[in-house]
């Protein structure tokens, strides 16, 4: 294929909207995305729809979101909050979740607030491995293996939000492993499960 057939092929699959800064992903049964830039920084990402008029909703509401986002970084501070709360109004925004997980979610980040206090406030710059580990063990000592396998995905993600971000340039809680479901722990202790 020559240069100018591969420029064409990949130009068809973008197309403009008749808005600025959507643009139609065609593979992709049509998926809207955004592309507009902050502070010289081009940004793109899914609006998550293929609906014309709900994704230019969306853009405002993203916009605002990475110009704040983006004076957080020239700030060089998160808060472990600010970047949970992103993650989760990012899973909110999600139809493909269900609105009872969402309450989950909810609950989990009450438990792991009151479980690490000063976390919410706490600088994510600020927070290492060591501090994680004492967490994850004290947490896995209180919870049945769901419940801490859930908060510590949103730990994981909190951190990994924050590193998007350019506020860490590591997840802190990157190792720390899940705890096997209840009936594979009863399994290797050689107690009996119950139905």
């Amino acid at each position: 294929m020559l240069k100018a057939e591969q420029q064409i092929a990949k130009k068809s699959l973008w197309e403009a909207t008749r808005y600025a800064n959507l643009f139609r992903y065609v593979p992709s049964s049509g998926m809207i995305f955004a592309r507009f830039k902050i502070e010289g920084k081009q940004v793109r990402k899914s609006l998550k729809t293929a609906n014309l008029e709900l994704a230019k909703n969306k853009l405002a509401e993203m916009e605002r979101n990475e110009r704040a986002i983006a004076h957080e970084r020239r700030r060089g501070k998160m808060l472990f909050g600010e970047a949970l709360d992103e993650h989760l109004r990012s899973r909110k925004c999600d139809p493909t979740i269900k609105p009872s997980t969402k309450d989950y979610d909810d609950q989990r980040v009450k438990a792991l607030y009151l479980a690490w206090r000063g976390l919410k406030e706490s600088d994510v710059r600020q927070i290492s491995r060591e501090d994680c580990e004492r967490w994850s063990k004290a947490f896995a000592e209180k919870y049945v293996p769901t419940t801490f396998n859930r908060t510590l995905s949103l730990v994981k993600h909190a951190f990994e939000t924050a590193v998007e971000r350019g506020v860490r340039c590591d997840n802190p809680a990157k190792s720390l492993k899940r705890l096997p479901p209840m009936n594979e722990v009863t399994a290797e202790s050689g107690m009996p499960e119950t139905n």
